[in-house]
Parts: structure tokens; sequence; C-alpha cells
């Protein structure tokens, strides 16, 4: 991507809010470092795996610090970073090559700090993948995956979102994998036991959850775009996110309007979401 066109149509789509007495839009983009870098000439300079095996804590904070620096003026509001998820033996490269590293302890540190840094900048941080894709041996945007892991293995998959929860990160990032001892069937994007129940409340999360992408083969395997937002939402999900084409978040919109006014969707857990959604945007627009 080129940072002056991103910047020129995102001036240009928040005009168009404004035109319309919307509220600011929230922008977000993919800028981890490494691997996933959609604006490849800037920060973070480094990867998690190169910083995990530096293990400082100032370096971290310090990539993420420049990062919201970078994109902050180009009108960028949320990174969808860092990826917390913990390198196991079995964990799959495309997403073991965005990993701090296979200590619970010191991807807690690396990945606060991250979001300290970035936060302090204006730019909103996203703890991902939510309860933890390090057991997967395949990547949920290339294929269904379900997890079996021993529940030792997902405590401690849990403790890198927890201490981010603690130092106040403002997303959290769904994971589109199964985990049939938490949640049978169900991916745990779609999955109320995992999104209100864990992450909710035994984390004590009170900010906006993304979806991971909802055209991933993973969802397709279980459901379709417009049912996915739907079923996404009723588990507790702010934000319904569709990478693929524009196509899936209009059918996603009109499937939450459907259900609303069916009764098939409480309206107040619209509400409920648009409150979260509203004070993010509220306190990046005084930061």
């Amino acid at each position: 991507a080129n940072e002056q066109q991103l910047q020129t149509d995102v001036a240009q789509l928040q005009q168009a809010a404004a035109d319309g007495d919307n509220p600011p839009l929230l922008v977000m983009i993919d800028q981890e470092g490494g691997d996933v870098k959609r604006l490849p000439n800037g920060p973070p300079e480094l990867s998690a795996p190169e910083l995990g095996e530096q293990g400082d804590a100032d370096a971290a904070r310090a990539e993420g610090e420049a990062t919201g620096q970078f994109l902050e003026p180009l009108g960028v509001s949320v990174d969808l970073a860092p990826v917390l998820d913990l390198e196991l033996p079995q964990t799959a490269d495309t997403i073991a090559s965005r990993t701090f590293g296979e200590d619970p302890a010191l991807v807690s540190e690396l990945g606060t700090a991250f979001i300290d840094g970035l936060q302090s900048q204006g730019v909103a941080a996203t703890a991902k993948h939510f309860p933890g894709l390090g057991p997967a041996t395949i990547n949920t945007d290339f294929s269904p995956v379900t997890i079996v892991a021993r529940q030792e293995s997902l405590d401690q998959g849990l403790a890198p979102f927890q201490a981010a929860v603690d130092a106040g990160v403002r997303l959290v990032m769904m994971s589109s994998a199964i985990y049939p001892d938490l949640a049978p069937r169900r991916p745990a994007v779609l999955a109320p036991p995992i999104v209100q129940g864990m992450l909710r409340e035994q984390l004590g999360f009170e900010g906006v959850i993304v979806t991971d992408d909802l055209q991933s083969i993973a969802i397709d395997a279980v459901s379709d775009p417009a049912r996915a937002a739907v079923a996404s939402v009723r588990a507790g999900c702010d934000i319904a996110l569709y990478a693929g084409n524009p196509r899936g978040s209009v059918q996603g919109f009109n499937a939450l309007v459907q259900a609303v006014k069916g009764g098939a969707l409480d309206r107040a857990v619209l509400e409920a979401s648009f409150k979260r959604i509203a004070t993010l945007k509220a306190s990046l627009a005084a930061s």
C-alpha cells in the first residue's frame, strides 16, 4: 500500500462520514512487523520473533511507539497487533513467524510493552488471536482448525491476554479455530462461552472485541458471511470484520438489521457494542 494514497483515501472517507452526520470511522490495519506489514516501508522494524530473541521490553515499547507515530498521521486509528499467541512445537509456521516466543511471561512482557508504546501515540492496539492459536498446526486463514490441547496448555496461552487486558489494551481479536474442550463445534469467535464466559467474565475485558476475518476458510466451513455476523455479535463480539471483499460486510450488516427487526437478536446487545465502540472512538479523538 502507498502511504500518501492511504492518507488521502482515509481523509475522504472521514469527510464522507462527517457529511452524513456519522461519528469518525475506525481505520484498522495489520501492521505487526515481520511477515505481516501492510505498509512495508513503515515500522515496526523488528519482527515479534526478533524482539522475542532480544527479550528487551524497552525495545518492544520503542517499536510500538514508532508504529503509532507512523500510523496516526496517516489517519489509521487501530493496529491489529500484537500477536499474543505462544509459539509451541506444533505451531503453524505462518503463526509462529509472528509470535514473540514460547514463554508466557516473556510474551506477556513484550506484548504489553508494545501495546503501551502503540497506545501512547493515540493508536489502539489489538491483542490476538483469543484464546490463543499457539496449539494450531494450520492457520485459520487457510483451513478449518480444531485445537485439541491440554488444559495446562490452554491456560498458559491465556496468560499474555490477561496481561494485555490488565495493561489496558483497547481491542481483542477472536480466533476462528474450534476449541472442543471450551465450546464444541463452534469457532471461538462464534462461541458465547469463549467470548462472554472467558474474555469478558474470566479475564475482565471491557473494551472492543473484533472478529478475525469472517470470510476466512475456517468460517466458511461452518457458516456464511451473513449468519456469521449475527452469530459473532450474539456471542459477544462488537465488530464483524470482512477482509475478503465488500459484499461480505453488506451481507453481514443486512443480516444484523434483519435479526434485530425479527427478534432473533436482542437490540440491547447491539446497543452495548455501539457504546463500547463509541467509547473507543472518543478516547482516540481525545488522545
